[in-house]
């Protein structure tokens, strides 16, 4: 399983009570952008190892206005000799009732490539898919689902606009995601409150919540990662944690531009 789609699904929230869809941006504007620093374990020393960028934008689709959810993961080209990273994710979303319109997926991890396209059609309840991977062909068959379906990287902005006011420690979190043409379970767990100091030496109070992941490329699966976001409306994730197949990583928060909210975590 990559590893933006992994980064992006432990960034954000989800209520724990009801399910619902996208129908707010309350914690995020057009114009946002979070940028991280990811940092790699080798032999007892941290380095540098890549970056991760979230911006959201406005753009134009069939020339109806639409807004973009767009997603790069780059490993450091000092580090591409041991495992080279370039992913990016897309998403096109209608800004009058949230839906999503369009979403690709294009990624590049140690030399696994994969290719994902799909269409929503909330009418017939269907997805066209297109997908292929350095292992399969090309795939196109349609993908049925019911509400709140959500591609991978609407998915980390739609957990990040919910209420969490309500929460309590130990709670399970479900969402539902499309990718590698499936319909993938996965859940988050929350584990109470914490403050964090980031690389840039500010601190935030911060919820911290494990993330179940899907065995892969690059994670054990099970819930080896961690993840603190701002105990505000922002609701930024500042710090992950994870343990991968060879090591572990840390992704600190680097830069945030055009926040929505004041962020009234930082201490």
């Amino acid at each position: 399983m990559n590893f933006l789609f992994q980064f992006s699904i432990a960034l954000f929230l989800l209520q724990n009570i009801h399910s619902q869809c996208l129908n707010n941006f309350n914690a995020y504007k057009t114009g946002e952008l979070l940028q991280y620093t990811v940092t790699y374990n080798w032999q007892f020393v941290w380095v540098e190892a890549g970056t991760v960028d979230f911006m959201i934008k406005k753009a134009q689709y069939k020339n109806d206005d639409v807004i973009h959810f767009d997603a790069v993961g780059n490993s450091s080209k000092n580090w591409d000799w041991m495992y080279k990273v370039r992913d990016r994710y897309q998403s096109y979303i209608n800004p009058n009732n949230y839906n999503i319109i369009w979403a690709e997926r294009n990624t590049n991890e140690g030399g696994y490539r994969a290719y994902e396209s799909y269409f929503f059609d909330y009418k017939r309840k269907s997805i066209n898919a297109y997908t292929e991977t350095s292992k399969r062909p090309l795939k196109n068959n349609p993908i049925s689902f019911d509400s709140c379906y959500y591609d991978v990287l609407t998915a980390a902005y739609y957990l990040r606009s919910l209420d969490i006011s309500n929460i309590k420690i130990n709670d399970i979190i479900p969402v539902k995601v499309i990718l590698d043409h499936e319909k993938i379970p996965l859940y988050i767990r929350y584990l109470g409150k914490e403050n964090i100091t980031t690389r840039n030496k500010k601190t935030y109070r911060c919820h911290k919540f494990s993330c179940l992941l899907v065995e892969g490329t690059m994670f054990k699966g099970g819930e080896d990662l961690y993840v603190w976001v701002t105990d505000d409306e922002n609701k930024i994730p500042v710090l992950i944690k994870a343990e991968i197949l060879v090591g572990s990583i840390k992704v600190f928060i680097n830069e945030i531009k055009n926040n929505k909210n004041p962020i009234n975590a930082e201490q």
